[in-house]
């Protein structure tokens, strides 16, 4: 459990400020320091007396210390929180923008006599939770045991919360009425096609650069000044060490390959690829309302013969949750190897099917897939993952449940447990006994740089239509890419597809030639979600594989559907997942079991026993 200290020192900037300033005003107040009637809002104060700071300090007082300021603090310190470090998350500037247009909303609407009020604290609370509700609308919200209900109208309960606790309920409506303004003309018109008329003006930017708090992702601001100079925030600096010293952690920083930082890597905070997800997690799990993902859903995709959903249930009762255990454990130290595990099965199911042969190492009759170009990015430790969760469950079960089973698994429960759909998965699939050529492996996976009409062709061959061509591409929400990936896209011009800024932050990232990398999702790097989709539309797509997805009319209004449904997303991501998760597979007495992932059981002659840590199932929960 962590020290108040520590728990201080993790909280993100925006919502540490607007608390900590918030708890200074009433104290303060509490101690006789200030009177409330200096700070509250006044127009004739301000017009006549030239007291315009009452236009500011308004926003900071929630009242005397008492439940209804502790109902507020807790709001700014668990959904304001949750906001800035989930759809807000390396979108400082964004996020500080959110709360001044907020503030400038409301204190046009006390303009009106029936809505004046001298303190618009609570209000502004209030449009946090507005704007929470319509970030986390699908979410399901336990509300202490008692009920659930969608993040969607979680801010119709605290309002009614707000009344039975005897605060006045105008407010409240005016902070919602706010949120909602700002939700229309970010995020609702410009995903129906209208342009952003509320994008974050070039001087919020360089406030947020010069507070401290870096470069963010979509951030028009260059770094003019030395590091030494602007970028003395908490963990924020670049080309060189973190910075940060908090007492919660002596460990260094590190990057979403699991490797620490490098010196000359980029290390601002709009490209930092550190390992948040113990964070992220920590807050979603310790606050309330609490985010649950429900019960694993079983796609209608008809099942290849002799492969079931419960084909392991005798042979091997326990093979789900030893997988999921340690994962568990490995996401905890690295979520970056989610992204990893997953692409390795798109990488094999798309090559000869699924069929784990991209485990397979080479041999005197030429290369493995693993050395084909398209698989050399592949991560070595999701390869290590494999074997681990290949001995853990030989250890339980012997040797009955395939390398390719495994892998299915473990993509399944890296999207799961990256905040994505939990579903089930057919299994009963064999091991190969060969790997695919370097020319198969290439005719079949598409470049990055392909257009939509040749990913389309390409996977139609696999009966896969646009739906599931989109819907699977929506894998890139998580995962990190190299700039190698998309550098045609920046030099020897900028791609006219992708926004300028986004383009202009990517090349201060990705000089020519550079091996550094960047998240796939700008948004929510770590967390496999819609944004993905929401990138496309505002024309932040890495590589011209996702990018034209939304440029292609074929693909387009799949896009924008995704985009403002998560639900839809998650619903056709399980099923495209379904279908792919039965190319070409091996069943009945086709293939083998191997023993070890990497070879054929005719060329394994010893294999190591397991030397990763068993899980006791009656003292680990799911």
């Amino acid at each position: 459990m962590s020290t108040p200290q520590q728990y201080y020192n993790s909280l993100p900037p925006v919502a540490k400020t607007f608390a900590v300033t918030c708890v200074m005003v009433s104290g303060a107040h509490y101690l006789g320091l200030l009177g409330y009637q200096a700070i509250s809002l006044s127009y004739e104060d301000v017009f006549m007396r030239f007291q315009v700071w009452r236009l500011i300090t308004n926003f900071f007082f929630l009242g005397p210390y008492s439940f209804g300021f502790a109902f507020h603090l807790l709001i700014i310190l668990r959904n304001g929180v949750q906001l800035e470090r989930g759809p807000f998350d390396k979108r400082t500037a964004d996020y500080v923008w959110m709360f001044i247009f907020g503030a400038f909303s409301l204190l046009i609407m006390t303009i009106i006599p029936f809505l004046r009020t001298r303190f618009l604290g609570a209000s502004l609370v209030f449009m946090i939770v507005y704007i929470w509700g319509r970030e986390f609308a699908n979410a399901r919200v336990n509300i202490h045991g008692l009920v659930e209900l969608k993040g969607f109208y979680f801010p119709w309960y605290m309002l009614l919360v707000d009344v039975l606790l005897g605060n006045p309920l105008k407010p409240d409506l005016m902070g919602m009425a706010a949120g909602h303004l700002y939700y229309f003309l970010t995020v609702i018109y410009p995903l129906a096609g209208g342009r952003n008329f509320c994008t974050t003006p070039y001087w919020v930017h360089k406030l947020v650069a010069i507070w401290g708090e870096g470069h963010q992702i979509n951030s028009p601001v260059r770094k003019k000044l030395d590091d030494s100079i602007i970028f003395r925030g908490r963990s924020h600096r670049l080309n060189g060490s973190s910075g940060r010293s908090t007492s919660s952690s002596s460990q260094p920083e590190t990057n979403a390959q699991g490797n620490t930082a490098a010196a000359g890597g980029f290390q601002g905070r709009g490209y930092r690829l550190g390992n948040k997800f113990k964070e992220y997690r920590d807050v979603i799990s310790k606050t309330f309302p609490r985010i649950t993902s429900g019960t694993a859903v079983r796609s209608n995709v008809p099942l290849v013969k002799d492969l079931s959903w419960n084909f392991h249930h005798s042979s091997c009762p326990n093979l789900e949750t030893i997988v999921r255990k340690h994962l568990k454990k490995v996401f905890k130290d690295d979520v970056g190897q989610a992204a990893g595990l997953l692409r390795l099965h798109f990488h094999d199911c798309f090559v000869q099917g699924c069929d784990a042969s991209v485990l397979l190492d080479g041999s005197a009759s030429g290369p493995s897939e693993q050395q084909a170009p398209p698989n050399l990015s592949l991560r070595s430790k999701a390869f290590e993952i494999i074997d681990d969760l290949r001995k853990l469950v030989d250890d339980k079960c012997g040797r009955v449940v395939s390398c390719a089973d495994i892998t299915t698994i473990a993509a399944r429960d890296s999207v799961h447990l990256s905040g994505g759909p939990d579903y089930e998965v057919p299994l009963g699939r064999r091991d190969g006994l060969n790997f695919a050529t370097t020319e198969a492996t290439l005719a079949n996976l598409p470049a990055p740089s392909s257009n939509a009409d040749a990913i389309l062709t390409s996977l139609a061959t696999k009966n896969l239509d646009a739906t599931d061509v989109v819907a699977l591409s929506g894998g890139h929400t998580i995962g990190i890419s190299h700039c190698s990936s998309f550098s045609e896209r920046l030099y020897p011009s900028e791609d006219p597809t992708m926004d300028e800024d986004f383009a202009k932050d990517l090349k201060y990232n990705c000089p020519p030639n550079s091996n550094n990398t960047t998240p796939q999702d700008v948004r929510t790097p770590n967390l496999f979600d819609n944004n993905y989709f929401v990138d496309l539309i505002f024309r932040q797509g890495l590589f011209t594989s996702d990018q034209d997805l939304f440029t292609n009319k074929k693909t387009r209004e799949i896009v924008k559907s995704f985009a403002l449904d998560q639900e839809l997303f998650f619903e056709k991501f399980v099923h495209a997942m379904t279908k792919m998760g039965q190319l070409s597979v091996l069943v009945g007495n086709q293939g083998e079991i191997r023993a070890n992932c990497s070879l054929r059981n005719s060329d394994n002659h010893s294999y190591l026993k397991s030397n990763v840590v068993d899980y006791d199932e009656s003292k680990s929960e799911l």
